[in-house]
């Protein structure tokens, strides 16, 4: 799949939503024609099926990820300060703007300050200086002389080096103005070009569905996984998207899927703990943070082999990612009721995308995480992708990356039993082969 396959064209929606808390309306353009898309909204939102997917809490939850900035939220301590030390220029890079222009203005005045002592320490051999002058004056004189000799201001003055020590302090001045000017410049240029702020424009869904609907790869316990097939309805399955919203394609693009909870050495979450032992966790028992990595599916891709990470396509239209909560998954166990706020339920689903930004040839990364209550059970997403034939186009919706609806139980039953004909067609197959 390449940028050349289609054309992609953002599209306003009615209700101004801003995905994902960012400012969105910079790169929207407003596209007619969508009557039908607004039709069936309207329609699912008369049936109560329809919700404009949002997380916004003002509670603060425990996350590694933040949704402001995509941030990693992780405080370190024990950091050896030698380290640090000798990295003191990567350091710089990592602080907010107003502490690296706070951090320059004031190494700016203290280095002002101690030249501007230096100087007063012979101030007769500075002219422009009167032995009557009181003493305040004179060393703002003296002030005056170092900036104008750090920053080569000259401005007709009458301040002047005569003597050889004055003479000596502006030369040491003036080469370390040099370094001085070397390294602001570098540092701002450097922080100019990150691609920190592009990731604002990678949306992910505000929440995550799971569902018994939707279309996932299923294998036998006993066959690899590369052997399987897509199947409807076997085992529930965990739906994300993610979107890039910029003009210019991710190249070579990684996407990795993550999930970060507390459990014991077999595996079972505090939750489960404490229904297995009358509401009480063992006093044995070892509980520790544990990083899983889930396997997914993306855009049921079939044909590629499932254990490697290629052929990941371009990221122009949305992806949509997908968990099977099957044998072995680590969420296997997970049901509607562990969805909510508890603190022995809390687990943390981490998505990671990364690729290179093709119009600045830089790597950009986007990261993004869902809690229980960000997770949504017995729901699907609506579609967010039209192609108009008349104008030959794939049109977006990004507005609507996180709307989902309801399944209704007509939907499962419908699932369930097209999968029992699709078991007994096998059956039969199977039969007949022997």
């Amino acid at each position: 799949m390449s940028s050349s396959d289609y054309i992609l064209t953002s599209i306003d929606s009615s209700q101004q939503m801003k995905p994902n808390n960012h400012k969105f309306n910079k790169f929207r353009k407003t596209i007619s024609n969508y009557d039908e898309e607004e039709e069936e909204e309207q329609l699912l939102r008369n049936e109560g099926n329809f919700t404009r997917g949002s997380s916004r809490h003002r509670k603060r939850f425990l996350r590694l990820i933040s949704r402001d900035e995509h941030k990693v939220m992780l405080e370190r301590h024990g950091t050896p300060t030698m380290s640090q030390l000798k990295s003191w220029y990567h350091t710089m890079l990592d602080q907010s703007w107003w502490k690296l222009l706070i951090g320059f203005l004031l190494a700016f005045i203290l280095t002002h300050i101690v030249f501007g002592v230096l100087f007063y320490a012979d101030y007769f051999g500075i002219s422009g200086i009167a032995e009557d002058d009181p003493s305040l004056l004179k060393f703002y004189k003296c002030f005056c002389l170092s900036v104008q000799t750090l920053s080569t201001i000259g401005f007709g003055s009458p301040l002047s080096p005569n003597s050889t020590y004055a003479q000596g302090i502006v030369v040491l001045e003036a080469f370390l103005g040099f370094i001085y000017s070397a390294v602001l410049t570098a540092t701002v240029v450097t922080k100019i070009a990150r691609p920190t702020r592009l990731v604002r424009r990678i949306l992910f869904s505000e929440v995550a569905v799971i569902n018994q609907v939707s279309r996932h790869w299923f294998c036998e316990p006993n066959q690899s996984i590369d052997n399987g097939r897509i199947v409807v309805g076997r085992y529930p399955v965990l739906t994300l998207r993610v979107a890039n919203t910029r003009k210019s394609m991710l190249t070579d693009p990684a996407l990795r899927v993550y999930l970060l909870r507390k459990e014991s050495e077999d595996g079972r979450t505090v939750a489960q703990l404490k229904r297995d032992n009358n509401g009480v966790i063992p006093p044995r028992s070892r509980v520790k943070e544990v990083m899983h990595e889930l396997d997914f599916e993306l855009n049921n891709q079939v044909g590629r082999a499932k254990t490697l990470g290629f052929a990941l396509p371009h990221l122009a239209l949305p992806w949509t990612v997908t968990h099977t909560l099957r044998p072995g998954s680590p969420l296997y166990h997970l049901q509607e009721s562990d969805l909510n706020e508890d603190p022995d339920n809390l687990f943390e689903i981490i998505v990671v995308l990364d690729g290179v930004d093709e119009a600045i040839s830089m790597n950009v990364e986007g990261r993004w995480s869902y809690l229980p209550h960000e997770i949504v059970w017995d729901a699907e997403f609506h579609r967010m992708v039209k192609g108009s034939l008349t104008k030959g186009i794939y049109e977006v919706n990004y507005a609507r990356l996180s709307d989902y609806q309801t399944v209704d139980d007509d939907e499962r039953i419908s699932v369930k039993r097209r999968e029992e004909e699709e078991r007994l067609e096998g059956l039969k197959h199977n039969l007949v082969d022997e």
